[in-house]
């Protein structure tokens, strides 16, 4: 736990039991806002949950709060997770709040084992998920590769039930979810946000689409505080899933450097790096990812254009042996981290509609 100014604490936890999967810290982050407490990005595992309900109830003003909130940067399984925490909170009004893409049916789509189920599914008519794996993991997926041909669905649900081994299962809370719609935004200029800029308020901060990684992804600005939370917005293995959006992390992450430059913020704060400081060091920090990101699309378009070619597999493979970018992301594939490099080729090709996508 640290103290990052006063009134945001940062809880770091792990993301997975390190049985298929190396340990990687994802933060949770609690804004104190007088009257209002905010989590943000409630990570899994016991170690996050625990240190966060310490910090609960061991706050000087706990009596204070008369609202509390848990805000969910998105639904994936390491960031929608330990929503019990929402039962701690020492506050009469109390919700869970989440982006309305990012629940089917009034539940979240935070289940390890359907997120990678949906990851396999949506991947399988432009890819094999199976194939992409390094030495020595790939000697694991040669089987469910075999078995995709003959029987793609006993494939996609033991892959699924193998790798949520490393998970933990997502702990609810005993309450409705409060569905962020688009519909309800409202103009965030009288809340210290500039012109153009729209969103959800609570306490004295403002909820933000920040689209790109997730479909459900958002930020949450504190003006008050001079910060940002932008939970896996500026993750450097972007674009993760089908469902992300090269074009809308472009977007976002520009939006979130235009805060910077016009000093609204000075404080960025991700969900699994450490915290970026000051305006100028957010504005090259975000430069950077949109760099990377316009580079990993940007490739793809010029071997498809050399190549005339539109398979993924084949395209992903070519710039592996020539592009620096897509090595890196091959060399640190899955579960060594969270990195797919057939992701961003098949996000490009869709995006330019050479190639079409399910989800």
């Amino acid at each position: 736990m640290e103290a990052l100014r006063d009134g945001i604490t940062m809880i770091r936890g792990r993301a997975s039991k390190n049985l298929l999967f190396g340990p990687m810290v994802s933060s949770t982050y609690l804004i104190d806002a007088g009257d209002t407490v905010v989590l943000y990005d409630t990570a899994c595992g016991g170690r996050a949950a625990r240190n966060t309900a310490s910090v609960l109830k061991d706050a000087d003003n706990r009596k204070k709060w008369k609202t509390g909130a848990v805000v969910l940067g998105h639904t994936h399984m390491d960031h929608a997770n330990n929503l019990q925490l929402a039962e701690l909170m020492p506050a009469e009004n109390r919700k869970i709040l989440v982006h309305e893409s990012g629940v089917s049916g009034g539940k979240l789509l935070n289940s390890p084992y359907r997120m990678i189920h949906f990851m396999v599914d949506s991947a399988r008519s432009l890819y094999s998920v199976y194939r992409g794996f390094p030495f020595p993991y790939s000697l694991m997926m040669t089987p469910l590769a075999w078995l995709d041909r003959l029987a793609p669905a006993a494939a996609r649900s033991t892959f699924a039930a193998i790798g949520a081994l490393a998970w933990p299962r997502p702990r609810k809370a005993r309450r409705e979810l409060t569905v962020l719609s688009d519909d309800a935004m409202t103009d965030a200029a009288s809340l210290g946000l500039p012109e153009g800029f729209t969103g959800w308020p609570v306490g004295d901060s403002v909820i933000i689409p920040t689209p790109g990684h997730s479909p459900c992804s958002v930020s949450l600005v504190s003006p008050r505080l001079k910060a940002v939370l932008v939970s896996d917005a500026d993750y450097v293995g972007n674009p993760v899933f089908i469902n992300g959006n090269i074009e809308n992390l472009i977007h976002s992450l520009g939006r979130i450097r235009a805060l910077a430059e016009n000093g609204t913020i000075d404080l960025l704060l991700s969900a699994h790096d450490d915290p970026v400081e000051g305006s100028e060091e957010i504005v090259r920090h975000i430069s950077s990812r949109i760099s990377r990101f316009e580079a990993l699309r940007d490739e793809v378009l010029v071997i498809h254009r050399e190549t005339g070619s539109t398979d993924v597999g084949y395209l992903t493979r070519l710039l592996a042996d020539r592009s620096p970018l897509y090595r890196e992301m091959k060399e640190n594939h899955y579960p060594r981290s969270v990195y797919f490099p057939e992701v961003p080729v098949a996000r490009a090709l869709i995006e330019s509609g050479l190639i079409q996508s399910s989800v």
